[in-house]
Parts: C-alpha cells; structure tokens; sequence
C-alpha cells in the first residue's frame, strides 16, 4: 500500500491591519542625548542661581535686622588680671561689642566699680554676676563719709573705685586721734583707701565721697575729716 503525503498550505501571513494582526508600531527615534545633557545642565545652573540668590536674600535680611535692632550691646571685660579680693577699678575695665541681647549676666558699671572680686579675674573676661563680690568691703575695712572741698581733690576728681591716698592737712600736727602716732604732722599720709561713691557738687562746694579704710585707720581719718583737713591724691 501506497500512503500519500499530505502537503500543508502555506499560511499567509496577517496583513497590517487585518483582524488579529499586531499593530505595528512605528521604531524610535534615537534620543537626543546631546539635546537631554544641555537640558539638565540648564537646569542645574538654575537650581544654583535660585539657591544663590535666596542666600543674598537671607544675608541682606539679617543685615537689615541687625541694622534695626541696634546690632550690638556693650559688656565690661577685664583689660588686666585682677586678683581675688582685691578692688576693682575703672582702669582694670574696657568695653567690649557683643551680639544682641548682649551676655547673661553681664554686670553694669555701677555693679562693679568699688566691689571686690569674688574670684580670680582674667584679662579678656566678661565681668558678670558672680565675679564681683556683692558685700563689697570685707571685714578689716570700712566706710567712711567726707566732704571734700574742690582744692583738696586731684584735678580731675575721683571716681568710684578710684584709688587714693588721704593727706593730713591741718596747720597744726594731729593729736590724740586713736589708731595714730602720738603726733601727726601736716602732710602725712594718714592711709590709703578706694573711692567707694562720690557725688560731686552741683554749685562747685564740697563733694561728698564715701572711702573704703582700714578699720585701724577709721578713727584718724574721722578726726581729721571733721576739720577738714584732709585731701585725697589719686594714685590709681
């Protein structure tokens, strides 16, 4: 027997279009990278320039509170050493520009002229609150009141803190003030003290100033107060 090759029709492919044929689509254009490149570069360059120009912003804004809101405040700092204990005077101040608000605790004048300092002071330090002792005069010291006239002061007065030497006077010497010698003659230096106040006189009469002495010295320098017959040479 004899078996027949069937041979198979050949199937023609769907045309575009026909019913159950892929839709063709068209291939892609090759991307312009070159075009892509220069974009995000522009991009950036204006990713940059906005942040520029939002610093200048902030910058110009700061400087303009800062104009408005004064821009610094002044502190009193040490321009020498001061030990503990000892006075502190204006010569041992200067005067530094701080940043508003300025520094927790910075002392104002009238809160260190005259007091003494509870601690070590260091030059370059802000004198703040803790530093200068609040009593003031310790023990072994006091103050005492005088009124001095305008001949007996040095020219240019005193001020507080300011470090003196008091100067007996009198024509005649000085005697049986306790905490003295036997006689103290004219021109003797009774003590040294620190200007503890001083309220110059508005008419040009006497200033009333308050002296830190020795408690040894009170009685003396008293003595020859009430006569006056004591003048004040500056010496710090």
């Amino acid at each position: 027997m004899f078996k027949t090759r069937t041979t198979k029709k050949s199937q023609t492919p769907p045309q575009p279009g026909a019913r159950g044929a892929p839709t063709a689509r068209p291939p892609r254009p090759p991307r312009p990278r070159a075009v892509l490149a220069a974009g995000k570069s522009q991009r950036r360059t204006v990713r940059i320039a906005l942040l520029l120009s939002t610093g200048l912003i902030g910058i110009a804004g700061g400087a303009i509170m800062l104009h408005r809101s004064g821009g610094t405040v002044p502190v009193y700092v040490a321009v020498r050493a001061v030990p503990s204990g000892a006075i502190i005077l204006k010569a041992d101040l200067g005067v530094q520009q701080v940043p508003r608000p300025g520094v927790a605790g910075a002392l104002a004048l009238a809160g260190i002229l005259g007091r003494r300092a509870a601690v070590p002071i260091l030059p370059g330090e802000i004198l703040t609150a803790g530093l200068a002792s609040a009593g003031g005069v310790p023990v072994s010291q006091a103050v005492v009141g005088a009124s001095i006239a305008a001949g007996h002061m040095p020219g240019a007065g005193v001020a507080t803190g300011s470090r003196v030497e008091i100067v007996y006077t009198g024509q005649q010497p000085l005697n049986g003030a306790a905490g003295a010698p036997a006689s103290v003659a004219p021109g003797t230096v009774l003590c040294t003290a620190a200007v503890s106040s001083e309220i110059p006189s508005a008419t040009g009469g006497n200033a009333q100033v308050d002296l830190i002495v020795p408690v040894a010295k009170v009685s003396v320098v008293t003595t020859a107060a009430a006569a006056g017959n004591i003048s004040l040479a500056r010496i710090a």
